[in-house]
């Protein structure tokens, strides 16, 4: 029925944190400095027709980020209150709301669920693991954290590989493999990871991750699938960075009644290309991406380049 002459199949745009702060400033009249905003802001103009359907939710599930410093000088983040969450769902509902002229927003399924979603996202993302993740994304800060020219990268591989071998249990979490990435050279991995902020907060990193997660979660559990292709909106966004180099398998959603889990799927795997780009090769004795591939077979146990 969906393939009948003249049928276009509806696109999904999820916009993040930095999309809808600009579409805002752009309902305000505020000014817009830099010509990548102005571009990206043509862009979505252009994307505002009859088929298209623009969401916050990626936004919502991202959240205003809080933070605060303690006596020891470091900083924590504060979580958002569902109270909070309900009024920015509100909020930005109506930013995109206001910026449409021709396609449509999930705005009335978004307050709709307000309350629902907010406490959701209000409860931790369900991540049981936080404070122990917490504790190793910091321990490599510190122990990996200061990059080193390629003659010595091996020694910061194997402090990584120890340090890992003693939080195995996060040995296939992906911000592992970003950390590695991290140690041969990635800007992209730097840029996310935050090791060289003073403000650096681990559960921001791993919030990032569990972002994509919860977003995935929702995608594949709420009534919103259809048939309707995604697609993410987004301006410097590391969660854009962790979509392009992993892909999620959170395509299957049991909800069979034989299964009383309802399970869904988390796997994910590395895409070899992005990653391979990623990596700098070098003219030392020892090129670098030669021996983050040596480095990632004896971690893995696999080469990624086959």
């Amino acid at each position: 029925k969906h393939n009948r002459k003249g049928y276009q199949m509806k696109k999904l745009y999820l916009l993040d944190r930095n999309i809808v702060d600009l579409i805002d400033k752009h309902n305000r009249k505020a000014t817009i400095p830099d010509l990548k905003r102005i571009n990206k802001l043509n862009r979505l103009k252009e994307l505002d027709v009859k088929e298209s359907v623009f969401s916050p939710l990626l936004s919502i599930i991202e959240g205003k980020i809080k933070r605060q410093q303690v006596s020891d000088g470091t900083y924590i983040s504060i979580k958002q209150s569902t109270e909070e969450l309900v009024e920015q769902i509100n909020s930005e509902t109506t930013i995109i709301d206001t910026f449409i002229n021709h396609g449509e927003s999930d705005s009335r399924f978004l307050r709709t669920y307000s309350h629902h979603l907010a406490k959701i996202l209000s409860d931790g993302e369900g991540d049981k693991l936080i404070k122990q993740k917490e504790a190793y994304l910091t321990l490599l800060k510190e122990k990996v954290g200061k990059l080193r020219k390629t003659t010595e990268r091996l020694k910061s591989y194997e402090s990584f590989k120890e340090i890992s071998n003693d939080y195995d249990l996060f040995k296939h979490q992906p911000f592992t493999l970003f950390t590695l990435m991290y140690i041969f050279g990635s800007k992209r991995s730097s840029k996310m990871l935050k090791f060289n902020d003073p403000k650096f907060v681990a559960y921001n990193t791993i919030a990032d991750f569990n972002h994509i997660k919860t977003l995935n979660m929702l995608l594949y559990t709420m009534p919103l699938m259809g048939n309707i292709s995604i697609n993410f909106e987004t301006l410097d966004s590391d969660i854009q960075f962790i979509n392009d180099a992993i892909s999620f398998q959170n395509s299957y959603y049991s909800n069979s009644e034989s299964d009383t889990d309802n399970t869904l799927s988390t796997m994910w795997f590395p895409k070899a290309t992005v990653i391979d780009d990623e990596i700098p090769s070098t003219k030392d004795d020892i090129d670098n991406k030669e021996l983050f591939y040596r480095c990632y077979k004896d971690f893995y146990g696999y080469d990624l380049r086959n």
